[in-house]
């Protein structure tokens, strides 16, 4: 293991997931995502990494954590933690295009 490797696995224990969830209103589990409402409206998808998941799989849990949001309606913004060394690419743009993106979201 490098220092590097040493390091983000240090940032990984202390400072993902649960760091994040704080002060969550609810927290649900979806795979390793954890879909968190805060007051003031704001949703929040977070993760520590995704186990390896293909963008297949990633897809479907952008369709599943949006559809959880959209669901109550004191969620007004949605932000995706996006994870670049972790998450591909593709996936990144699977979140946006579904709009998981909190200055662009909007209800239907």
């Amino acid at each position: 293991m490098t220092s590097a490797d040493h390091f983000l696995a240090a940032y990984d224990r202390q400072l993902r997931t649960d760091a994040e969830t704080q002060g969550a209103l609810a927290v649900e589990r979806l795979g390793p995502l954890l879909m968190c409402t805060f007051a003031g409206g704001r949703g929040f998808v977070t993760y520590r990494n995704l186990d390896g998941a293909g963008s297949r799989v990633i897809a479907r849990w952008v369709l599943e954590a949006l559809a959880h949001f959209r669901w109550d309606p004191s969620v007004v913004r949605v932000e995706w933690k996006t994870r670049a060394m972790i998450m591909r690419p593709d996936s990144m743009t699977r979140c946006c295009e579904a709009d998981l993106n909190p200055k662009r979201r909007s209800r239907s």
